[in-house]
């Protein structure tokens, strides 16, 4: 959606003037474009327990006007709960586009985490005027290290360990086999 310059925005006033009859009307002009919502990392963020995990952006982009924005982030618990996120948040700057839109990123540190909370969820909730009153957001769900069973990485990372433990112990029994033939050989051309 190409947004129209912001300057028609204002109060206008329409008068008609008849030889019998005059009237006037006002009308207000506000421009609004709701913001997409995302964040990241996505769809995961890892944490081992006692360790903060890494910084979620929430990017909140192409809306308009820049006034009325509210960014908050919220925890939900594995039981359903939601409590305000523990952590350093911040924004950055507006960044202004050329359609008149603009957009700003939201940040936060996370507090370090327990194992109670694996499966929990991170989210960035956004209040815009353009919005309903519940607003938008994104979320990504919390694993906690150790939690939930080995991962598909885990499984990779030891099958790969296992293969080239093997290859090692392969490397050493034809080493070892070398040796003892080179040195029965040796043994064989002094007698």
């Amino acid at each position: 959606m190409h947004l129209p310059p912001t300057r028609p925005e204002g109060a206008y006033m329409a008068t008609v003037h008849l030889s019998y009859l005059q009237g006037q009307v006002t009308l207000e002009l506000a421009v609004q474009k709701p913001p997409k919502v995302s964040l990241t990392p996505a769809p995961l963020v890892w944490a081992a327990p006692g360790e903060a995990p890494p910084e979620l952006l929430c990017l909140v982009s192409h809306f308009y006007p820049a006034a009325g924005l509210e960014v908050e982030w919220e925890l939900r618990g594995p039981d359903g709960s939601i409590q305000e996120a523990k952590g350093h948040q911040w924004l950055s700057a507006l960044h202004h586009h050329s359609d008149g839109s603009v957009s700003l990123s939201g940040f936060l540190q996370p507090a370090p985490v327990t194992s109670a909370q694996h499966g929990a969820r991170y989210a960035c909730r956004v209040h815009h005027p353009s919005l309903p009153p519940l607003g938008r957001s994104a979320e990504v769900t919390l694993e906690v290290a150790g939690r939930s069973g080995p991962s598909l990485e885990d499984g990779i990372g030891l099958f790969l360990s296992a293969f080239l433990l093997l290859g090692l112990l392969k490397v050493l029994c034809w080493a070892a086999v070398y040796l003892s033939t080179s040195k029965k050989s040796k043994e064989k051309k002094s007698q």
